[in-house]
């Protein structure tokens, strides 16, 4: 793991992000159900693009991403009160490939071993009560949470829902060798069809 110590959200952070799969968009590339993506193909594209115009398209923000952004320090001092560690706040995290990365909101050492690695999600009040209750991790989050265990090398990553006044959910998710063997094949596969699209669209009219 290469770790690009910078702030998340920041300049810095989108730059080291551009043009490369990121752990929150590999179910884009690699289902939960171990399968190619549908979205495979749209994903290729717009990294090609910010590769070549030197932009990120950073989409959209709703009213819940920008909670979860105003929420997530409340929720990491939460979890390290729950679980009794400290978290370390992390930039972005490159595969030793440098080809992938991950941005997770926070690394748990022990003896200045990693340890773990922390997935924040601060859902609407429905989505929360049913992490509580089905007491398990959405399947949707299997992608990002395995591929951050796969880019840092962590054997652990904690699941954690928040949302403030309702007691946490948090879930420990142990490393799935064979799902994330998989993974990693399609991402490789995926990143050289990349660089075969970004030559293509640089050669476009020429």
């Amino acid at each position: 793991m290469i770790i690009i110590d910078v702030e998340q959200g920041t300049p810095g952070w989108f730059a080291a992000r551009l043009g490369r799969p990121s752990a929150s968009r590999f179910s884009e590339i690699y289902t939960n159900t171990g399968k190619e993506s549908k979205s495979r193909e749209r994903y290729l594209y717009e990294l090609a693009g910010e590769r070549i115009s030197g932009m990120m398209d950073v989409g959209y923000k709703n009213g819940y991403m920008d909670r979860g952004n105003t929420l997530e320090e409340e929720a990491r001092s939460t979890f390290e009160f729950v679980e009794g560690v400290e978290v370390i706040r992390t930039g972005f995290c490159l595969d030793d490939s440098e080809l992938f990365g991950c941005s997770p909101d926070g690394l748990v050492y022990s003896d200045g071993i990693l340890m773990a690695g922390l997935e924040i999600k601060c859902k609407n009040l429905a989505l929360h009560c049913e992490c509580l209750l089905k007491d398990q991790v959405p399947t949707t989050h299997m992608a990002q949470i395995q591929g951050g265990m796969m880019v840092t090398g962590a054997t652990i990553w904690y699941f954690m829902s928040f949302f403030p006044g309702v007691a946490p959910f948090i879930k420990k998710v142990h490393r799935n060798e064979t799902y994330i063997t998989g993974l990693r094949t399609y991402l490789l596969s995926f990143c050289s069809e990349l660089d075969k699209i970004e030559k293509m669209v640089r050669g476009y009219g020429k």
